[in-house]
């Protein structure tokens, strides 16, 4: 094999990535921040709109 023991289970988004990353770093991904005109902003954005998830398998 080229590097990879078993393929991936799931599929990841950059969503789940930031993230993961947030909540390393303490950051609470799942809050919505208004913008000055007051549009909701997701800091952890997946697809379809949705909040990303930590991968548990990096943490």
């Amino acid at each position: 094999m080229l590097g990879f023991q078993r393929p991936f289970l799931f599929f990841q988004t950059i969503g789940d990535l930031f993230a993961t990353i947030y909540k390393a770093l303490g950051i609470d991904w799942e809050k919505t921040y208004m913008t000055p005109i007051g549009r909701p902003i997701k800091i952890a954005n997946s697809l379809g709109d949705a909040t990303g998830i930590p991968i548990k398998e990096i943490i």
